[in-house]
């Protein structure tokens, strides 16, 4: 059998962070409100999406609602910072069209990891 590879263990741009009270998810493990989190990405300037996980016969995740309110619901961001993102490309700014490419690397991100997470 083939053991599969956390791709979170790998380099990243984005970074996970969930809060879960039963899985152990993403990158870090969010402490506090999450709202808070929220408010401080938004301050740091930051590219997000929101993270939405669906527990019901195994473990789904997608930046989009499942619209299940029972077996689902919304357990962080994946986020990468601008400074990070100048840093990482050499860029002086983050236009609007390189916005929208690391949202697509940051989409391509979480469909790995749910990958992992479904088998």
């Amino acid at each position: 059998m083939d053991e599969m590879w956390n791709p979170r263990e790998w380099d990243n741009l984005g970074t996970m962070v969930c809060w879960h009270r039963r899985y152990i998810l993403g990158d870090e493990q969010g402490r506090g409100d999450p709202f808070k989190h929220l408010a401080m990405l938004n301050r740091t300037r930051a590219v997000y999406l929101p993270l939405y996980l669906l527990d019901h016969s195994g473990l789904a995740m997608s930046t989009e609602s499942f619209n299940d309110p029972w077996d689902s619901g919304q357990v962080g961001w994946i986020s990468v910072s601008l400074d990070k993102l100048r840093r990482e490309y050499g860029w002086q700014r983050v236009t609007k069209a390189r916005r929208a490419k690391v949202l697509e690397y940051l989409q391509n991100e979480v469909n790995e990891y749910d990958e992992y997470l479904s088998g």
